[in-house]
């Protein structure tokens, strides 16, 4: 009796290490993939930002194209 109680022990023992070392896995799984998001969320920042730079650097390249030369003044009023 004494004997089958401890080696009921040892097996729920056993049982809740391997439980707890699969959960461990899982957790460290877990904090892989928060880690890829956010190292991937961090690129698709970093690469919006590089977008926008880029077109405001088109955006003022086509302001200033014409050197502050006005080719395309309006109309000067008729006088009638």
């Amino acid at each position: 009796m004494m004997m089958q109680h401890r080696l009921d022990n040892e097996q729920r023992e056993q049982q809740y290490k391997i439980e707890y070392e699969q959960r461990e896995r899982e957790y460290e799984l877990r904090r892989e993939e928060m880690a890829i998001a956010r190292e991937d969320a961090r690129a698709q920042r970093q690469m919006m930002h590089a977008q926008s730079q880029m077109m405001n650097a088109m955006f003022m390249s086509m302001l200033t194209k014409n050197g502050g030369d006005n080719s395309n003044p309006p109309p000067s009023p008729s006088n009638t």
